[in-house]
């Protein structure tokens, strides 16, 4: 799928950093926090958890890493509301966490062999096995949760975020069991299919995009535009897997993402703050490497 340059937000955004430089920068951010509070788990689980993440290997040598997306997008989404990256590390860290704790249970139930988006690294449960993958993955969510309250300044944005956050881990339980469902039924519309890609894809997109505003201080008006940019955003990601050789999944990938960079020329507009229109320039970048990515396939 052909992403026009002309759909979203100006590309001066080349001049500031690459995408390569946004997604290091997030893991500089993001890494040193996660690792913190993946030490706090038990040997089995700690081991699982950064296997998961892309740390390390099985036996536990050092590996590159995960990408850093979502965090990235937690950053940058609390600076383009005029918050700073570093008070929404709680945040990131939370968005990641979950996000693994979803693939590690969709790989078993799905009983995919291979972990998401690392082509040929197996999925944790055919590694360590399926209870202590389970196990290390619930750990993970607990810790997502956790961390809201021990490493947040202000209770009141812990406990909208946690608030977020779950509601989007219910949307991920309902999405999958509808996924699981359609494997035994030809009776399956494209509609039910959106809506079940919607909640498993989109849900934490726009749950990470809503922390990251929250915890930069929004205002409910722009976390809503930045809500709608990670669903949009989601869905276009989603559409874009599916979209080889279905123009139909192609032109609906192509309007959400162009609904998404609307979002975000809508939050840019609300501001005239030189920093907070750079991150909506970032995030318009990040949002068309996403979709370029799942055009790709899983192994990009």
């Amino acid at each position: 799928m052909m992403i026009s340059p002309a759909a979203g937000l100006s590309p001066q955004v080349t001049r500031e950093r690459s995408v390569a430089d946004l997604l290091g920068w997030a893991r500089g951010l993001f890494e040193p926090a996660a690792r913190r509070w993946v030490d706090s788990l038990g040997p089995k689980s700690r081991l699982v958890t950064g296997y998961q993440l892309g740390w390390w290997d099985a036996s536990g040598t050092p590996a590159k890493g995960s990408q850093a997306l979502r965090p990235a997008l937690v950053l940058l989404c609390a600076k383009a509301v005029g918050g700073t990256a570093e008070d929404a590390v709680p945040a990131a860290v939370g968005a990641e966490f979950v996000h693994a704790f979803s693939l590690m249970h969709d790989d078993v139930m799905d009983k995919d062999p291979m972990r998401r988006h690392r082509a040929g690294n197996p999925a944790a449960w055919t590694v360590f096995g399926t209870p202590a993958t389970f196990a290390a993955a619930d750990e993970l969510m607990s810790l997502a949760f956790e961390g809201f309250f021990r490493h947040s300044e202000n209770l009141d944005t812990a406990c909208a975020a946690a608030a977020v956050l779950g509601q989007a881990v219910a949307r991920v339980a309902r999405g999958q069991a509808l996924d699981l469902a359609f494997e035994h039924t030809d009776a399956v519309t494209i509609e039910q299919c959106l809506s079940m890609e919607a909640d498993k894809t989109a849900s934490l997109l726009a749950a990470a995009t809503r922390l990251g505003a929250l915890y930069g201080g929004a205002t409910h008006e722009a976390a809503d535009r930045l809500t709608a940019f990670g669903e949009h955003l989601g869905r276009a990601s989603a559409l874009a897997e599916q979209a080889e050789g279905l123009d139909w999944a192609r032109q609906c990938a192509s309007w959400h993402l162009r609904s998404a960079l609307a979002q975000l020329r809508k939050q840019s507009a609300h501001t005239d703050h030189p920093t907070a229109r750079t991150a909506s320039a970032e995030l318009a970048a990040l949002a068309r490497f996403a979709v370029s990515r799942a055009c790709r396939g899983p192994g990009a």
